[in-house]
């Protein structure tokens, strides 16, 4: 029992990409961290995946959106997986369909996160939202549904494109099925001399179908060169699908205007997260077994070269006169005027003056004890600008249009700033 479990190759795929795949690996980290909170938890990134918008509402089509997406990550890291790995299990070019075949056995951990995520979504609505069970089954089948689509449009292709051995030798793949197994998956070696061997991984059993396990087939007979050109083949279709997932991408970002268009911000992180693996993919056909040091030096290049002007765009306030020597806002300069008594003496003077302004606007009498209004907004994106626009319109109303003229300061971060500034231009 111990040996099939070891050398069953769905367990075998997990090894050989723990051992040697590890950015595979680190996507499906950073999004299980999303997940769960533990990467990222203080930005709330795991809302936009449990309770995903399209449309400007929670529905049907924006869980729909996230199961579609993640069936193309899943399919992308099939692909990645096979293009790196295949040469390692050679007997899966003697199978029918070899790529579905290795999909089949690679899903392990695309099983294990879908699983993950779906208890994830239900658990938030039962203590978050207070959602009915018809409801969450609804979402729930909205993302099985998106999921499965896009994985039968991709193995629709790939069996309608993919060679395999039988096809090369015209023979009947259930007859070679009686093949018995070669010398190399024979039970004559223990489990302790075949992890020693360092030719290829070792296979004794693998899914045929979801749920039926078939022994690995004895490949001793085919020609060494056949099996490699039929992987080699397989190699350039799914080259041929990343390059037609990567153009998709690009498209849908080209009508990114269009509200249609404006897919859930969870599955552009998955999308994102799939063009990662399709360059990883590219990287390791060219560079082979230097692709993580590559692909590392590249992100610290870019990094460091992001600090460069020369690589750094300049965004333009609207309003601002940048035909003028720009302010010098160093440190040092800072510090400077910060101890410069004359400085400070007349920001007293200039706040004095703004307050006696303030207190004249309001036609406060010398005894009456002025009641001065200071507005401090919260980040958070579209969702705070929002709120801080709602909230500064309902309390001018209930104060019957007195709000800003008893406003000294509005001070606050990110989103809640756009709103409450957007409804000062509204009052000027």
């Amino acid at each position: 029992m111990i040996r099939k479990i070891i050398f069953f190759f769905p367990l075998q795929l997990l090894l050989v990409n723990l051992k040697r795949n590890h950015l595979l690996i680190l996507l499906w980290l950073l999004l299980f961290g999303l997940l769960s909170n533990t990467f990222a938890g203080k930005f709330g990134i795991s809302f936009l995946f449990l309770a995903p918008e399209y449309l400007n509402s929670v529905s049907f089509w924006s869980y729909f959106i996230i199961g579609f997406a993640i069936g193309g990550f899943v399919m992308t890291f099939n692909i990645s997986s096979y293009i790196i790995n295949s040469k390692r299990f050679p007997f899966i070019a003697a199978l029918k369909s070899p790529f579905v075949k290795f999909c089949i056995n690679n899903s392990l951990l695309p099983v294990i996160f879908l699983i993950y995520y779906i208890t994830q979504v239900v658990n938030y609505h039962l203590v978050n939202e207070n959602t009915s069970i018809i409801t969450i089954l609804y979402y729930i089948s909205a993302i099985i549904i998106g999921y499965t689509i896009n994985i039968l449009i991709s193995i629709t292709y790939f069996l309608s494109t993919n060679k395999t051995i039988f096809k090369k030798l015209g023979i009947d793949p259930f007859e070679d099925d009686k093949t018995i197994i070669n010398s190399f998956f024979s039970r004559d070696k223990n489990i302790f001399s075949i992890l020693k061997s360092k030719d290829k991984w070792h296979v004794e059993t693998y899914l045929h179908l979801p749920f039926k396990i078939k022994h690995a087939r004895d490949i001793s007979h085919y020609d060494e060169a056949m099996l490699k050109s039929i992987i080699k083949q397989n190699h350039l279709n799914a080259s041929l699908f990343e390059i037609a997932i990567f153009i998709s991408l690009f498209v849908l970002g080209l009508f990114s205007e269009i509200p249609f268009f404006i897919i859930p911000a969870g599955a552009s992180i998955i999308l994102f997260f799939t063009m990662l693996f399709i360059l990883m993919s590219a990287f390791y056909t060219w560079l082979k077994g230097w692709t993580t040091i590559v692909i590392v030096g590249v992100f610290i290049l870019i990094n460091y070269l992001s600090k460069s002007e020369f690589f750094t765009y300049s965004n333009m306030a609207y309003g601002l006169n940048y035909n003028i020597e720009n302010a010098d806002y160093s440190i040092k300069n800072l510090t400077n005027l910060s101890d410069n008594k004359n400085n400070q003496a007349t920001d007293i003077k200039n706040s004095i003056a703004i307050l006696e302004n303030w207190k004249k606007k309001n036609n406060l009498s010398v005894d009456e004890k002025p009641k001065i209004i200071f507005i401090n907004t919260s980040g958070g994106g579209t969702r705070s600008t929002m709120w801080t626009f709602y909230m500064l319109q309902l309390t001018d109303q209930l104060s019957k249009g007195k709000l800003f003229n008893q406003t000294h300061l509005i001070t606050g971060s990110s989103g809640g700033m756009i709103g409450a500034a957007y409804y000062r231009e509204l009052h000027l």
